[in-house]
C-alpha cells in the first residue's frame, strides 16, 4: 500500500510537472511571437499544408443553365505553374461547370483536373512545392484593363461585384483577407502599378491585401491554394457593351448592375480617398467646370477661354474654371470632380470619374464629328456640336 501510495504520488507530481513545462513552453512561443512582432523585417515561414488531404469541391448560386450568368464558387482550387487546378480522388474527374468569362471574346473557364494520387506523378511533383494559403479570392478576366475606362470602370468593379455579391466583401474590415486573381493569359501583362497607378490604388482601397495575375513568375512554382474563390459574369455586367453590331446582342443578356453593389462601390472609394464634397445650391448659380486635354493628346478643346468666357455670361451661372488633368495625382483628378456641380468634357474614358461627382449634378460629354481628321473640338455653331445630357450617378 505505501509503494503502491509512492506511486500515486510520483505520477501526480509528473503530471503537475508536465502541465508547468506546458505552460512554461507556451508562454515561451508567445514571448518569441511577439518579439517577432516587432521584428517585420523577419522573414514568414510559409504555412505547411499536407496536400494529400485536400480535395477540390465547387458550387454554383447562380445558375439558370448557360455559361454566360453562370457563377460558381470553388472550395480548395490550386493555382500553379500560370494554371487552375481542380484536386480530385477516383477513377474519373470531375465535370467542370462551363462558365463564360469574356462574353465579347467568347473565353471560357479553364480549368485542369489532377488526380490527388501518389501514382499521379504532376500530383507528385506539385506536393513538393511552397504552399501558399488563400482564404478568399476572385478569379476574373480584366478585359482592355491597360485602358483607364476599361481598368477603372469596369476590371475593377467587376472583382468588387463578384467580392461583394457573392462573399460578402463589400469593403468591411475583413476586407484584406481577400485576393484578387487575375486569369486572362499572358499577353502584354504590364502591371496596373506600372501602367495604370489609378485602378492599382483602387483596388489596394478596396482589398489591401496583395493581388495576383496568375502568369507571375514570382507564385510560377508556388501552389496557391484557394479556400474560396468565386468566378463568373452572373446575369448583370457593368462592362462596355461593344461597338453596335455588339450592343444589342449584350443588352439582351445582361441586365444592369446591382444598385446597391454600385452605390457600395462608390461610397467605399469615396470614403478610402477621402473625398470632401462642396454644399451646392441645385438653384443655382451654378459652379461649371471644363475638364480639358492638353493639345497634344487630342481631343482637345481648341477654344477652351472663349467657351470659358461665354459660359461665365450665362444667367445663373457662378463660376467657370478650365482644368486640365495631366499634371494632377489621381486623388486629385477625382477631387475636381466631387466639386463639379456642372461638368463640360469631351468624350473619353475619363468619363468614368463622374461616379466621384455629388449625385445631384449636370454633366455635358461633347462628341467629335465624323469627318473631322483630328479629334479636336471647337464649340462653335457652324460644327453643330450637340452636347448628350448623361447622368453622373452610377445605376
Amino acid at each position: 500500500m505505501k509503494g503502491h501510495s509512492h506511486s500515486n504520488r510520483d505520477a501526480q507530481l509528473l503530471r503537475t510537472a508536465g502541465k508547468v513545462v506546458f505552460a512554461l513552453s507556451m508562454a515561451y512561443l508567445a514571448f518569441l511571437g511577439s518579439k517577432a512582432w516587432h521584428r517585420p523585417s523577419q522573414a514568414v515561414k510559409p504555412v505547411v499544408v499536407d496536400l494529400d488531404w485536400i480535395r477540390s469541391s465547387h458550387e454554383c448560386p447562380d445558375d439558370d443553365g448557360t455559361a454566360a450568368h453562370r457563377v460558381c464558387l470553388f472550395q480548395n482550387l490550386v493555382v500553379y505553374q500560370s494554371q487552375l487546378v481542380y484536386l480530385y480522388q477516383g477513377p474519373r474527374p470531375p465535370e467542370i461547370p462551363d462558365i463564360l468569362l469574356n462574353w465579347h471574346m467568347d473565353l471560357h473557364l479553364d480549368i485542369v483536373t489532377m488526380s490527388a494520387s501518389p501514382r499521379s506523378r504532376k500530383f507528385v511533383v506539385m506536393k513538393e512545392a511552397q504552399v501558399q494559403h488563400i482564404k478568399v479570392s476572385t478569379l476574373t478576366w480584366r478585359q482592355y484593363h491597360l485602358n483607364y475606362y476599361h481598368g477603372m470602370g469596369e476590371a475593377v468593379i467587376d472583382i468588387y461585384n463578384l467580392a461583394c455579391k457573392y462573399l460578402q466583401y463589400c469593403g468591411t474590415p475583413n476586407s484584406s483577407e481577400m485576393t484578387p486573381i487575375y486569369i486572362e493569359k499572358p499577353g502584354d501583362q504590364m502591371s496596373w502599378e506600372q501602367a495604370l497607378p489609378s485602378a492599382a490604388q483602387a483596388m489596394h482601397c478596396l482589398f489591401p491585401g496583395k493581388a495576383h495575375w496568375i502568369g507571375d513568375s514570382d507564385i510560377h512554382d508556388k501552389v496557391l491554394l484557394l479556400e474560396t474563390a468565386v468566378v463568373g459574369i452572373g446575369p448583370y455586367s457593368r462592362r462596355w457593351r461593344g461597338f453596335p453590331d455588339q450592343a444589342a446582342k449584350f443588352k439582351e443578356v445582361y441586365g444592369t448592375m446591382d444598385v446597391h453593389v454600385a452605390d457600395t462601390y462608390r461610397t467605399r472609394l469615396t470614403q478610402c480617398f477621402k473625398l470632401q464634397y462642396k454644399q451646392h445650391n441645385t438653384e443655382g448659380p451654378y459652379d461649371v467646370t471644363i475638364v480639358n486635354r492638353a493639345y497634344h493628346k487630342g481631343r482637345h478643346i481648341v477654344n477652351v477661354k472663349e467657351v470659358a468666357e461665354g459660359i461665365t455670361a450665362m444667367d445663373h451661372v457662378k463660376s467657370t474654371r478650365v482644368v486640365y488633368m495631366e499634371p494632377l495625382t489621381f486623388k486629385q483628378q477625382i477631387q475636381v470632380y466631387a466639386d463639379s456641380q456642372v461638368l463640360v468634357m469631351t468624350h473619353g474614358a475619363a468619363l468614368i470619374n463622374i461616379l466621384f461627382m455629388p449625385k445631384v449634378l449636370l454633366m455635358l460629354k461633347v462628341h467629335e464629328r465624323k469627318e473631322k481628321t483630328r479629334r479636336d473640338y471647337a464649340f462653335r455653331r457652324q460644327l453643330n456640336e450637340k452636347p448628350s445630357i448623361i447622368p453622373g450617378y452610377p445605376s
